[in-house]
Formats: C-alpha cells, sequence, structure tokens
C-alpha cells in the first residue's frame, strides 16, 4: 500500500481561533511503545515517531479537524479555526517503515479506547465532532467508521470530501444544493415518557430485493444455536440452552433439611459440549416417559459409533466471521440398517453443560438431564420457609465464605447433612444466587445489531439478530411465544387473521355424544385456548410512537414475523378459509389504526374460571430505560409502513412527514434479516402441529412486552419433569383447580404464553452488565435484609433478659392462695426467632426482598380474559 501524503510546510494562521476539547475518550495506554528508532540488520526501521504540535504536519490535520468541526457546529464562516491541542490522551504519530534512509511515512492519530488508530483527517473528523458536542460521550452517537460501523466513503461524501479521495489537504465545502445526509443519531435527550401497553399490528413482509448475495455475514453463535434448536435428531434431549443463558441445575446430591431441600442451583451456561458414548444394548424397552414413549436411553438412538466432543462455544471467546452455509432442514432421522445379528452396544449422544453458579464461586459440569430452563422452575413455598426459619446468627455474611461455599461437593459428609448445618451454610449463598437470578430475568437488551440499508440512500434502520430477553438468549429465525391466547387473536376471524382450528375429527370422536353437539365444548377443545407462537423474522427498532399524553413521541424496540397456531395433528383445512383470508387481504388495505384493533386483538366475553381473571400482564414500554438507539436520517419522505429507529427512548417533539404510496406487491430492499434460506420450524409438541394463521406475504408486529419467551420442543419429556407431568395427569382436576404445572406447559405452548412470561422491563447495555448490576443490587439488599434481622434479634435478646430479671425480682407466688384473691402470675412470651424476610410471608417467592433503584414509569397492566 502507498503511504499517504505527509508534506509538509504548513504553519498557524495569523489570528487563529482555537477550539478546545471538554472531553475526551483518550488514554495514554493506547499509544504506541515502539517510539525510537531501531534499525535491524538488514537495515529496515519500523517505529511510531511522535509529532510535535509545533510540526508542520500537527498543524495541518489541527487546521483541517477544526475547519470541519466549525461546519458543523454553525460558527461563522470564513475563520481561520485551529484545534488547541488534540483531546486528553491523543498524540499523531508517524510511522516510519522500511529502509533508513527512504522509509515510508504515515501519520495516525492514536489514543482512543475506541479505535486503535484514526488514518485520516476524514476518519477523525466525525469522532471529533462527537467529542464536542455528546457531554454523555455515549458512543452509540458517534459518527465515525468505528464507532457507528459504517463504511469510510459513505462518511467522507457526507461531510463533502471528494468520493474516493486520500489526500490530507483542505478539500472544497459542498455547494448549498448538496444535502447533507446524517448517518448518527439525535444528542438531544430530554425526559422519558411513559409509552402505550404494548403494540401489534399485520402488515405485508417487505419483499426482499434480489441481489447476488448475502447483505450481512450470520452470526456463527446464532447459526449453531439454530441449527442445535431445530434440526431433526435421534439424542434424548435437544442442546435447548445457549451460552449465557440462566438455567437451573439439579444438585446431586441435593442439601437436605427437616422442613425443605435445595435441589437446584441457579447459572449462567458457560461452555456447551457433546459427548458420545457407548452403553450396552437393552434387552427391553421399561420406562416410559412422560408422553407416552420410551425413553430414548431404552431405545437405539443413532447408528454412528464414533466417541466425538464437539465445542460448541465458550462464552469467553470472540466469534467472528460467519458460516459459508445457510440453515437447511435436516434429512429426518433415518432407520438403522436391521442386521440379523445387531451389534451388543449402541452409541448414545449427550450434551455436557458448564454452568457457572450465581453467588459462589463455582462450576457445575451438569449433563443434559440435569439442567431446566429457568421459567420451568421455581423454588417451593416450603424450601422458601425453610430458608426463612434459619436463625439469623447461623447465616454468614462474610462475602468471602458465600464465595466459597460449594453447592457440589465431590463427598457430602453425613453427619452435617443429619443436623441441618451443610443446609445452614447454603442459605446465604442460596438466597443471594436466587435474588441475583432474579434480578437477571428482568432486564433485557438487544444484541449483534446490522445495518438495514433501504433502496432509497436517504433510509436506513438499524436491527438485531438477537436478544437477551430475561433469562434466555433469542436469536432472529427463533420460534418465540406471545403472551395472547389464540382466543384473544381474532377469534371469528379478520381479513388477516384466520379463524381459531376447532377439534379434529378423532378428538370430536373421544368426547361424549352430548359434547359433540355442543358448540362451547368443540372449541374449548380446538386451538382458542392454547399459546401463539411467532416465527422471528426481524428485531428492530420503531421511532414516532406518540406518548399517551400526546406531548410527543418515543422509539419502541419491535419483532416481526409469521403468526402460528397449535393445531390438531390430523385437523383437516378448510379449503374455503385460506382462499378467503388471502382474497380479503390482498383485497383490503392496511391502514394505521389502534394496535390492537389493526392486529384483530380483542378481549373475549366469557371467563375460563367464574373466579378468575388471567391477567395479561404487558408491563413497561420496552424503551422505558434510557438505551443508544439510532437517529433517523432526515428525510422529507418516508415509504409507507417503513419505520426508522432512534438511539434513545426519551421525548422528542412531533415531526411532520408526508408518506407516499408505493406497490405493495412491488420488490423492496427491507430485509427482515440478513439474507439467508429459511430457518425450518422446530417439532411442534406431540400430536399437534404449528399452523400459520396468517395469509402468505404478511407478517405481524408486535411490541417486544408481548413476547413471553422461547419455545422450547418437547420440554415435558425432560427426566426432571416427568415425575410432576404424571402426578398432573394423575390429579387431573385438582391440578387444573390450582392452576398447577400451567406454566410447565405454557413453555410447549399448550397453554397461553401469558402463564410463564418474562417480565424484562428493565434496558441494559449488554449481558454482562446485566450479571454485575444484578449482583450488586441484590447483595447489597440481602445485606441490608440480614442486618435489619440481626439488629430485631439483639433488640428481642435484650427484651427477653430485661423481661426475665423482672421475673426473678417479683416475690414468690404463694401458692397458699386461693385464686379467687386476685394474685397476678407473670407469663412471658418473647418472639426472638426468625423474622420474615419476604414482603408476603403468606406468599413466599423469588425476588421478594427490596433494593433501592431507580423508580420507571408506572406499569400498565391489560387485564383480559381467556375463552374456555
Amino acid at each position: 500500500m502507498a503511504s499517504r501524503s505527509v508534506a509538509g510546510g504548513h504553519t498557524l494562521p495569523p489570528d487563529p481561533i482555537y477550539l478546545d476539547f471538554e472531553r475526551s475518550d483518550g488514554d495514554p495506554t493506547q499509544q504506541p511503545t515502539n517510539t525510537k528508532e531501531v534499525v535491524d540488520k538488514d537495515g529496515q526501521v519500523n517505529y511510531m515517531k511522535p509529532v510535535g504540535p509545533d510540526d508542520s504536519w500537527d498543524i495541518n490535520w489541527r487546521s483541517q479537524i477544526a475547519r470541519k468541526i466549525a461546519e458543523r457546529l454553525g460558527k461563522p464562516p470564513g475563520k481561520k479555526y485551529v484545534l488547541r491541542s488534540w483531546p486528553d490522551g491523543y498524540r499523531l504519530y508517524c510511522h516510519h517503515k522500511g529502509k533508513q534512509s527512504a522509509p515510508r511515512q504515515d501519520l495516525y492519530l492514536m489514543g482512543s479506547i475506541y479505535a486503535k488508530r484514526f488514518r485520516s483527517v476524514p476518519e477523525f473528523v466525525p469522532h471529533a465532532i462527537w467529542l464536542m458536542t455528546d457531554p454523555t460521550l455515549d458512543r452509540q452517537n458517534c459518527e465515525c467508521k468505528y464507532c457507528a460501523k459504517v463504511p469510510q466513503r459513505v462518511i467522507s461524501e457526507n461531510l463533502g470530501y471528494k468520493a474516493r479521495s486520500t489526500t490530507l489537504h483542505p478539500t472544497p465545502t459542498p455547494s448549498p444544493g448538496v444535502r447533507m445526509h446524517r448517518i448518527g443519531r439525535d444528542r438531544e435527550r430530554q425526559s422519558p415518557r411513559p409509552g402505550p401497553n404494548g403494540y401489534a399490528t399485520v402488515r405485508r413482509t417487505p419483499k426482499p430485493k434480489p441481489e447476488k448475495g448475502p447483505t450481512q455475514v450470520m452470526l456463527q453463535e446464532r447459526y449453531a444455536d439454530l441449527q442445535a434448536m431445530y434440526v431433526d435428531t435421534n439424542t434424548e434431549l435437544r442442546r435447548w440452552f445457549r451460552i449465557g443463558e440462566l438455567v437451573w441445575c439439579a444438585l446431586d446430591p441435593p442439601i437436605h433439611s427437616a422442613e425443605g431441600s435445595i435441589t437446584f442451583w441457579p447459572g449462567l451456561v458457560d461452555e456447551c459440549t457433546f459427548k458420545a458414548e457407548t452403553v450396552p444394548r437393552p434387552k427391553s424397552p421399561s420406562i416410559y416417559s412422560a408422553d407416552g414413549e420410551f425413553d430414548v436411553d431404552m431405545e437405539d438412538g443413532t447408528s454412528s459409533v464414533q466417541v466425538v466432543t464437539q465445542q460448541l462455544g465458550d462464552r469467553r471467546s470472540v466469534i467472528k466471521g460467519g458460516v459459508p452455509y445457510p440453515i437447511t432442514p435436516h434429512p429426518g432421522s433415518s432407520k438403522s440398517v436391521t442386521t440379523e445379528s445387531p451389534l451388543p452396544w449402541i452409541v448414545h449422544q449427550k450434551t455436557v453443560y458448564k454452568v457457572k453458579l450465581l453467588g459462589v464461586n463455582h462450576d457445575y459440569v451438569a449433563i443434559e438431564t440435569q439442567v431446566l430452563p429457568y421459567q420451568g422452575y421455581a423454588p417451593s413455598r416450603e424450601l422458601l420457609e425453610a430458608l426463612e426459619n434459619v436463625p439469623i446468627e447461623r447465616i454468614t455474611s462474610k462475602p468471602e465464605e458465600i464465595a466459597t461455599f460449594n453447592p457440589c461437593p465431590a463427598e457430602a459428609e453425613t453427619d452435617v447433612v443429619v443436623n441441618g448445618e451443610r443446609f445452614a451454610e447454603a442459605t446465604a449463598p442460596y438466597t443471594l444466587a436466587i435474588e441475583i437470578a432474579s434480578g437477571i430475568a428482568t432486564c433485557w437488551t438487544p444484541t449483534d445489531e446490522w445495518e438495514f440499508k433501504m433502496m432509497a440512500v436517504t433510509q436506513s434502520q438499524t436491527r438485531y439478530q438477537g436478544l437477551w430477553l430475561g433469562s434466555e438468549r433469542i436469536w432472529t429465525d427463533d420460534l418465540v411465544r406471545l403472551k395472547a391466547a389464540r382466543g384473544q387473536i381474532a377469534p371469528q376471524g379478520s381479513a388477516q387473521i384466520l379463524a381459531p382450528s376447532g377439534p379434529s375429527k378423532s378428538t370430536i370422536a373421544e368426547l361424549g355424544f352430548d359434547e359433540q353437539t355442543d358448540p362451547e365444548v368443540l372449541k374449548s377443545h380446538g386451538a382458542r385456548d392454547r399459546g401463539v407462537f411467532m416465527h422471528l423474522e426481524a428485531l428492530f427498532v420503531v421511532s414516532d410512537v406518540p406518548d399517551p399524553d400526546g406531548s410527543g413521541v418515543h422509539a419502541e424496540c419491535r419483532a416481526s414475523g409469521m403468526l402460528y397456531e397449535l393445531a390438531d395433528e390430523d385437523w383437516d383445512e378448510p379449503q374455503s378459509s385460506s382462499h378467503a383470508a388471502a382474497a380479503a387481504a390482498a383485497a383490503e388495505p392496511l391502514n394505521a389504526q389502534d394496535a390492537w384493533a389493526a392486529a384483530g386483538l380483542s378481549t373475549p366475553t366469557r371467563r375460563r374460571n367464574p373466579d378468575e381473571y388471567p391477567e395479561l400482564h404487558v408491563g413497561q414500554p420496552f424503551m422505558s430505560a434510557p438505551s443508544p438507539l439510532k437517529q433517523p436520517p432526515v428525510t422529507s419522505t418516508t415509504l409507507r409502513q417503513v419505520t426508522t429507529p432512534v438511539r434513545d427512548r426519551n421525548r422528542q417533539k412531533a415531526r411532520k412527514t408526508t408518506t407516499t404510496k408505493r406497490n405493495d406487491d412491488g420488490p423492496n430492499i427491507q430485509l427482515s434479516h440478513p439474507k439467508m434460506n429459511g430457518v425450518p420450524l422446530p417439532p411442534a409438541p406431540r400430536g399437534f402441529r404449528f399452523r400459520p394463521i396468517l395469509p402468505e406475504g404478511f407478517e405481524v408486529v408486535v411490541s417486544l412486552a408481548l413476547v413471553s419467551g422461547r419455545y422450547y420442543p418437547r420440554l415435558l419429556a425432560h427426566p426432571l419433569l416427568r415425575p410432576i407431568v404424571r402426578d398432573m395427569q394423575g390429579n387431573a382436576n385438582e391440578a387444573a383447580t390450582r392452576l398447577d404445572g400451567h406454566h410447565l406447559f405454557a413453555l410447549e405452548g399448550i397453554l397461553p404464553g401469558f402463564f410463564n412470561a418474562s417480565e424484562a422491563t428493565r434496558w441494559k447495555p449488554g449481558r454482562s452488565a446485566m450479571v454485575r448490576d444484578a449482583a450488586a443490587e441484590r447483595s447489597a439488599a440481602v445485606a441490608r435484609s440480614w442486618e435489619v434481622r440481626r439488629q430485631q434479634a439483639r433488640e428481642g435478646n435484650a427484651y427477653a433478659a430485661a423481661a426475665a430479671a423482672a421475673v426473678a425480682a417479683v416475690e414468690p407466688i404463694r401458692t397458699d392462695l386461693d385464686p379467687s384473691q386476685g394474685q397476678d402470675v407473670v407469663d412471658v412470651d418473647v418472639d426472638v426467632g426468625m423474622h420474615s424476610m419476604l414482603e408476603e410471608p403468606s406468599e413466599p417467592r423469588i425476588g421478594s426482598i427490596g433494593i433501592d433503584v431507580q423508580p420507571g414509569p408506572p406499569v400498565q397492566d391489560v387485564t383480559v380474559t381467556v375463552f374456555t
């Protein structure tokens, strides 16, 4: 590569106007250390020579950069602007490389913590403008190529430099007719306003413009997670869990006490590996799974005889690059070739998880049968009461003792288990662990953003390949559960949404004669009371969402994709319904209107239970906390139903825009995700199939507040859940009355998502921030709670001692007196035991300890009823 121009001859202009940096992202440790000339044996040099402030090169750079800053800040033209100095921690260097007599020389500005080096004036100008104008130093507001991930050619053209120009000499300013398009974000920050309860609408699926290749590289981590979830497999259990997800690990052995036992410990998945092992071929299956099929451990699982361990990922590694091929459906499991004398062994593949346990400094290596999703378990009432009843003097508050506790030692001492000492030792770390887990589950953030370019040059949108939603890692192309029941979404059908499917002929045949003619009974055995799924096609941010009070607008994170319901596997689709819906959808345009009405969401009038009103908790808008959301490009025209995001949640003044009609059936470049072949749907629960309820070419757009979480295929067959499922099957009526197990059935979509939904409403910049903040907040809260209990115990002991002294001073009771004479008998009954840590002792639950956090906008709930 040819060296850039470093010609000298530049001096300070007369009467310069200096510009000063009031803030900096510089760090002297980012500057090079090889600043001395060293000549090797071949006469070559390779070092960074510092450039002084009085050097011609330094003056040239500072003059050019100051001129562009002055233009952007609207300062009077015709003045001689110069940077007085570089931002703190910055310095200009000249890279000398090659023969000592005539080395190649390149200028670099170094010192930023966000960019290793700036190679030219045009590269640093947008970064300098950001340092000059953004007092928060929010990197998301910077427009340079390293922060905004935008090609330098586009940035240079927007700054007025000639296309493909690499000169360091001043370039003419753009003519008045050239419009400067904004790439970055709005820096105006105002106080947040509460948004609407939730958003949902149906629109035509944007048709991608044919291109020669992908526009965005698919993350390898995302590819591996989707492939593991959706391909056909003969393994016992799928690799449900992903790096960084919050899960429960089954302890072996559990930590027992007389009142309750700690059987699961929360943790974050750190690594996933596949392990294959050979086992003797069983003579006959003897154990059945929860759904009636043989356990895989009792079957011939695979035809492979190789022992392979495949590393799937480590959250500490940085994965770069994409996958060379798209996800395609697995051809399906093939039957093993039977022979007259089968091999005496079979091979099983299992997933092994390395989990970082919360609250302690220990990892736990667990096989797939020892791990449950965080949404699939909650500590029992008995366990929480047992933790509450541990005397406060036996609960340690020393961080080092809490951190060194090992929930799964190699050998547990029998006498410790018997007298409950180990349970007392586990009380502090386990309480802290479940509180940290509860804190993590309240946070969310989109991840892995990529720039989505519109057909018009002025249009762009930030989209995301993934999302952290509470405990779960969600990728685009995942099948996610929505909070609404199927009967709440167009229960009678609409122009864009099909009516819920009814029971199949085989289901009707199993009903009694009277029930077969009862319309309500038939509907209740159809898809009406089941969950709704969305095949997540896109994650993006929409700006200009009106505030409820009409005072301004805010940004909102939304998702789009096809909707599915759970229909009976052998249910026959009426020929007329799909054709009629498609025809009506093609004839009827979609207008912007109330979100629920546009999506056909309604509130059924009939309750599931006369004394029960299930609640669809929408919660706060997902952009209620400050987050870096890109500013929409400045433009006078906007494509209909094409949204452009902003980089903050704060209220803005409403802007007037005009709309232009476009051909809905024509192609545009609004890609729902980085272009690739379609990802197949995961297997449906046994006995059901996924039925799309929107016409082909349409998708639904919903706010993330309506997303419950991930779908876990065949989760009810998990060995740890089989006893629970069998118990519910044996006591079906009682379980239905108590709503026992509804949270498990919701994870498979057999029941609506609101029975088991993520309530993450606190935005965080990343997963590490979620864990760090949750640990800090909940640790402080637990420490304060324990200190209050200790103080109460000390006061109770002091009162008991004083009362005992008073009793000792009382004259002994005369037994010869008649009770009718009125002799007083002192009876001291002092409560010096455990005081409740729970907000509601009658309803112990996780995350019940209050913490000192900043209050957000008031949560608005939407109460809905569900059909029976």
